[in-house]
């Protein structure tokens, strides 16, 4: 039997996506790059699941394609809220970034 290791896999491919989650990465870059206009001003994209879903991998790989892509107009910033569980205003803790 073979484990996978206790760390992150970068970069994301085929080969690593050992949790299947460069579909639902993709699909969520598309929307953010195809669809502006309905977009609109809005200048905040959260992604919500349980504990070990795979959000941080899913962020982390936008993240990469955005930033590598100087085309883009997206300016990425990774936030980890557990990091600041007990920060007394969470919110603050995230623009001071």
């Amino acid at each position: 039997m073979s484990y996978l290791p206790n760390k992150e896999v970068f970069p994301l491919t085929c080969k690593t996506d050992f949790f299947n989650v460069l579909p639902k990465a993709n699909a969520i870059k598309s929307i953010l790059e195809l669809d502006q206009a309905t977009l609109g001003d809005n200048k905040m994209f959260v992604l919500f699941g349980d504990w070990g879903s795979g959000k941080s991998t899913v962020l982390k790989h936008i993240q990469a394609a955005f930033d590598g892509d100087k085309t883009q107009k997206y300016k990425t910033v990774f936030f980890e809220a557990w990091e600041h569980e007990k920060d007394i205003d969470i919110t603050k803790s995230l623009f001071d970034l």
